[in-house]
């Protein structure tokens, strides 16, 4: 398997597999292209599904089926590109569990319906994110804090805080207030102060 074949199975090598090992694994196939034609970068495959393949498989079956991990897979692998083109970060592999995991729960409850009965604040969990905590176990407070750091990008674009918002996104994708600076070129102190000004008037 190539990085410029139409589509990507994980394993890569599942074709040259024995007979008796292929039928033990469920492949994973992915659009190569994304939906304009353009190759997504091959790290978003060899370094995020790849090694996350089991995790998928796993919330694959969690949904209901684990011949629906291509579909996870595929979803995933293209939403980080559309979001961060060839920016993979530090560790694409937990950047796919995570989107994996919310398109899981996309799966499971549908997303106008959990988003109707959303009960959580966001600045408690926000606080979470900033000190780069471990992925929380439960799916429910995972996906409530999606909806709800949805609710406060859509709020900060509006008010032409694209800065901010940029700030949001890291903090989301588990990068550090070093890395934050360094992207912007700025005192880290000033960077958390204007984040955290602007987080408190749009969502108290």
């Amino acid at each position: 398997m190539g990085a410029y074949e139409t589509f990507v199975v994980i394993p890569f090598d599942y074709e040259q597999l024995p007979y008796g090992e292929r039928s033990s694994i469920v492949p994973i196939c992915i659009q190569r292209k994304d939906q304009h034609g353009q190759p997504i970068a091959w790290g978003w495959f060899s370094q995020g599904a790849a090694p996350a393949a089991s995790y998928i498989r796993t919330t694959a079956k969690r949904v209901g089926d684990e011949h629906l991990a291509s579909e996870l897979a595929e979803y995933t692998v293209h939403a980080l590109w559309y979001r961060h083109h060839d920016k993979l970060g530090p560790s694409p592999h937990r950047a796919v569990m995570r989107e994996a995991r919310y398109r899981a729960l996309d799966m499971i409850v549908g997303g106008e319906r959990w988003m109707r009965s959303r009960t959580h604040k966001l600045i408690p969990l926000l606080r979470q994110l900033e000190e780069v905590l471990p992925d929380p176990e439960n799916f429910l407070d995972r996906y409530t804090l999606k909806e709800e750091l949805a609710i406060l990008s859509e709020r900060l674009i509006a008010n032409g805080q694209h800065d901010v918002n940029m700030i949001l996104e890291m903090i989301r994708d588990q990068r550090d207030w070093e890395e934050i600076s360094l992207h912007f070129g700025r005192n880290t102190h000033t960077l958390q102060q204007k984040f955290r000004r602007w987080t408190r008037r749009l969502y108290p």
